[in-house]
């Protein structure tokens, strides 16, 4: 799906595109008559793209948010959820979705914000402050959420000591959620310089997509690799049939010094 990342990533929608900004006229995306004759694949294989691009259908064509775009109105989000008093659990959907088109969004734009960082309530229906009942309410996911909190700070400073890139990680998400290391998996690797840990950006998004390329960027990063750690970046390899435990068979060695030991992966020299 290289190829339709590709095509989304110069057809993104941002503020200039509001109703009112200096490029409402103009629609970005791809219809999906354009999709399929650009994109050599089945329409299955396209949906499914499209799913994992977290592509938005707008005005009868494909496209994607700006991510600057889409990161302020998630925190418009959160701040309109605090202001009327909802729970970050049980975010009325509905509700949520009028104020930021008050706030000029689009209401199709609104929703896919809330989609792509909130998953269904269990919290029922919600009253808002204006008393009104709202069948449906969302809550937000504090690890798509934090995810991409911590990849706003990498994309700032691509390289921190790892205690201050988790203090500031904690200031920047709603107070009393707590962010897990383990969900910097394919955003970042640590380093160890000197007995300091390090945080080092390292986005699974950014890697190429063909087999041999993917795994010498991996090997060019570190010479060694556990399987936990690769494969968030093996997610988007283009190799027919390819799985992720074919993909280490053919391209890696992996050595064990004990069985008590992690098994750690490095490159075959006669594949690169």
């Amino acid at each position: 799906m290289g190829a339709l990342r590709a095509l989304l990533r110069g057809a993104s929608y941002g503020a200039a595109h509001e109703p009112g900004g200096a490029q409402a006229a103009h629609r970005p995306g791809y219809s999906w008559a354009e999709l399929t004759s650009r994109v050599l694949c089945s329409d299955a294989q396209l949906r499914a793209g499209l799913q994992r691009c977290n592509a938005l259908l707008l005005h009868d064509r494909w496209l994607t948010l700006e991510t600057t775009y889409a990161r302020r109105l998630l925190q418009l989000l959160i701040l309109t959820a605090q202001q009327h008093g909802w729970a970050l659990d049980a975010v009325p959907e509905e509700a949520m979705v009028d104020s930021l088109t008050v706030d000029g969004c689009e209401p199709d734009v609104a929703r896919h914000v809330l989609e792509s960082f909130c998953a269904p309530s269990d919290a029922g229906s919600v009253a808002a402050s204006e008393s009104l009942a709202y069948e449906h309410s969302c809550a937000l996911d504090a690890r798509l959420v934090c995810t991409e909190q911590a990849r706003a700070l990498l994309e700032r400073a691509p390289r921190w000591r790892a205690s201050e890139f988790q203090a500031a990680w904690e200031a920047s998400v709603p107070e009393g959620w707590r962010c897990d290391p383990a969900w910097l998996s394919g955003e970042a690797v640590e380093e160890g310089a000197g007995g300091e840990r390090w945080l080092c950006a390292f986005p699974a998004s950014q890697l190429p997509t063909g087999a041999q390329q993917c795994f010498g960027a991996l090997f060019a990063r570190k010479p060694r690799w556990t399987r936990e750690e690769m494969e968030p970046y093996l997610g988007e390899v283009e190799e027919a049939g390819a799985t992720v435990e074919g993909l280490l068979l053919a391209w890696c060695r992996k050595t064990q010094a004990t069985e008590r030991d992690t098994p750690v992966y490095t490159l075959r020299h006669t594949a690169a």
